[in-house]
């Protein structure tokens, strides 16, 4: 990244905290923060954020994350003892709201439209519970109009059994059937009544869930957008040169400040392109602490950049042997082992096996990283580098395998049972290599484990020991 658009991040960031609205969020978020009662450093380790990143939210030169008003709100329950009042939450939601909305058009919208999805799933699980409660009611009314009518014809046989009968007891009889009549008419009248409205209900459901889907596909596209923006104007988030963070980092080495040291390193090893990594990992390699922070600045950058990042550091860094610090290879090759994909690690290799101190890094890299590989990788592996006829990475691959688990040998020697000949013999050195690393008062016993499982899981691939 330019100097150049460095500072255009400054200067927008510096018009964004002038606009009202972002104030307003940043006066509200700042006295909330003021009542943990500790500073801006101690908050900054106790979440795992970045000093600066605080100081912007709470000076206004940037827009809250909701993520950290949230967290803001968990650490001020725990510190208060008491939780943070709805009103509170939804006051500082509107301002941020507001603040996005002026300051970034494209963010407030996705934003408002995440707001809508959340009204509309809470509007359809109101609706299905008024749903279920009156398909409930229904069933219970149904259940009572047909138990009046039952009674209705119990007494109708009565009557007619009866009309032989007094005309005072006809006489009750026909009350009691008239009351039933009412109460079966009075129970049809309520069923239309639940039955409308649970028509009704059912309706706004799927108006709702018609709704939520169109919410859900506006979402999908406004966050589509608002990626492909920031893809193109890059990540705004780290607004220093390498010069700059250099500069930094020296001034916090003299004030002893080593904790922020090492965390504004890392922030660059995550931000940077490999240009500026390697500009950076030069200047810092001649200080007094050069050594440590070299190493722990290129660990970051191995582990946070793209793989053609990755590729351009190393070459940059060990092309010219006069311009590392010693072991950089070995260091590059550790952390590399341990960061990246078995896809990854062949990328770099097929780029950089023609030899020299590139091909260092994977000579190394590649049995390290094998010896926590999954079987099937490591298969894979060896098959790209025999095709290289590259011996060399081939045995250090199966000495660092070897000395894993006796399964994990039977797995990856079972493997080799379908290849031609000489293939097959790597097996033998694999084995021999795993067997060198028992004693001999174990040997019988790991002839036994090992029969064991060649007959679970490697049957007719793999020969038995005797």
């Amino acid at each position: 990244m330019s100097d150049i658009t460095r500072s255009q991040v400054r200067r927008s960031e510096l018009e964004v905290s002038q606009l009202p609205e972002v104030a307003a969020l940043a006066t509200a978020l700042t006295t909330l923060f003021n009542g943990l009662g500790i500073p801006q450093q101690r908050y900054a380790a106790r979440v795992s954020m970045d000093k600066s990143t605080i100081s912007r939210y709470l000076n206004g030169r940037r827009v809250a994350n909701q993520d950290f008003i949230n967290r803001l709100f968990n650490e001020l329950e725990r510190h208060r003892g008491a939780p943070i009042t709805e009103e509170t939450r939804s006051r500082v939601h509107r301002l941020r709201l507001a603040a996005l909305r002026v300051s970034d058009p494209q963010g407030f919208e996705v934003e408002n439209l995440r707001d809508e999805v959340d009204r509309s799933h809470r509007a359809i699980k109101s609706l299905r519970r008024q749903q279920e409660a009156l398909e409930l009611l229904l069933d219970q009314k149904e259940d009572s109009a047909r138990e009046a009518n039952q009674q209705l014809e119990i007494l109708r046989g009565d009557w007619i059994a009866e009309r032989v009968e007094t005309e005072a007891s006809i006489l009750a009889l026909s009350g009691e059937g008239q009351r039933h009549k009412e109460e079966s008419e009075s129970l049809r009248t309520e069923i239309e009544d639940l039955k409308q409205q649970l028509s009704a209900v059912s309706d706004l459901r799927r108006d709702a869930e018609a709704r939520c889907t169109e919410l859900q596909q506006q979402l999908s596209v406004a966050e589509e957008k608002l990626a492909d923006r920031l893809e193109k104007q890059g990540d705004p988030e780290f607004p220093y040169t390498p010069a700059e963070v250099a500069a930094q980092v020296f001034a916090a080495h003299a004030e002893e400040r080593f904790n922020d040291a090492a965390r504004l390193l890392s922030l660059s090893a995550a931000h940077f392109d490999g240009e500026d990594t390697v500009s950076l990992w030069r200047k810092i390699s001649k200080s007094r602490r050069g050594h440590i922070d070299a190493i722990r600045f290129l660990d970051d950058a191995v582990r946070f950049g793209s793989i053609e990042t990755v590729a351009s550091i190393a070459e940059a860094t060990l092309e010219n042997s006069s311009n590392h610090l010693p072991n950089t290879a070995q260091n590059f090759a550790t952390s590399i082992a341990s960061s990246r994909t078995a896809g990854e690690l062949l990328s770099l290799y097929s780029r950089w096996c023609t030899g020299g101190p590139l091909y260092g890094i994977v000579r190394i890299a590649l049995p390290i990283w094998s010896e926590d590989a999954s079987p099937n990788a490591v298969f894979e592996v060896l098959k790209a580098v025999r095709r290289n006829n590259d011996s060399t990475i081939k045995i250090r691959i199966l000495h660092a395998y070897g000395n894993r688990p006796t399964l994990d040998i039977v797995l990856l020697a079972a493997m080799h049972s379908d290849l031609v000949k000489d293939e097959r013999d790597d097996v033998a050195l694999l084995m021999q290599q795993w067997w060198s690393n028992f004693p001999l008062s174990e040997k019988h016993l790991r002839i036994q484990e090992w029969n064991s499982l060649v007959d679970k899981y490697a049957t007719g691939k793999v020969r038995k020991l005797s």
